[in-house]
């Protein structure tokens, strides 16, 4: 499977042959959120509903599971990679980046957005109307957009 190393695929399929209770080699997408758990996952209840949606049907092959398995992965190290981006932006390492600081860079660095676009974007990740982003609800907000693509 693109994106896994065997070692990966042959823990992913042991723990998935565990949730194949009826040895079909399907298990029931309600049983989604717990396998991944079985493995270490922390997926979000909009993850685990987007991925039961995305499948649309009643159970999940292995295939379609390491599939799921390595965007999984992927995105977690795109994760790791906007947080060492932030820092870059967070010199003191507050876990915070001051809004008008945002603004500036929004416009000046990279593709050019309008002012509405950025407004949009800071009533998104300006939580507590404190003039600062904080890195976690940066993250949260990247990953629930992703779960709704």
């Amino acid at each position: 499977m693109e994106g896994l190393t065997d070692a990966q695929v042959k823990a992913f399929t042991e723990a998935f042959e565990v949730f194949d209770k009826e040895n079909i080699g399907k298990i029931p997408t309600k049983e989604l959120g717990n396998l991944m758990r079985a493995l270490g996952q922390i997926p979000s209840e909009a993850e685990v509903k987007y991925w039961i949606g995305y499948h649309d049907k009643a159970l999940l092959t292995l295939k379609e599971f390491l599939g799921l398995m390595a965007r999984k992965l992927k995105d977690s190290e795109y994760e790791e990679d906007i947080k060492e981006a932030f820092k870059v932006f967070d010199k003191d390492g507050k876990g915070f980046v001051l809004v008008s600081d945002l603004k500036h860079i929004m416009k000046n660095i990279g593709e050019k957005v309008t002012d509405e676009e950025i407004a949009d974007l800071l009533k998104e990740v300006e939580t507590k109307k404190d003039g600062k982003v904080y890195l976690n609800d940066f993250l949260k907000l990247l990953k629930d957009s992703q779960a709704l693509l």
